[in-house]
């Protein structure tokens, strides 16, 4: 799978996640992280790659639990 297919493939679970969102806030949160994922979708594959290290560094924000 390229990055590409795979971001657009995390965008639409983001999707599916907000429509599940429990509060108003949850769903924002998730409609956000679609939009993010659909516009690094259409990145540069280089950039990205070289961004991955610095992601892979970083923790998740409190309040975030995995999925």
């Amino acid at each position: 799978m390229t990055f590409r297919a795979e971001y657009q493939q995390n965008a639409g679970e983001c999707i599916r996640w907000a429509a599940k969102a429990n509060t108003e806030e949850e769903r924002q949160a998730f409609l956000e992280m679609a939009d993010a994922w659909t516009v690094v979708a259409f990145e540069d594959p280089l950039v990205i790659e070289r961004a991955l290290p610095l992601a892979s560094a970083t923790s998740a924000p409190n309040g975030l639990r995995e999925l």
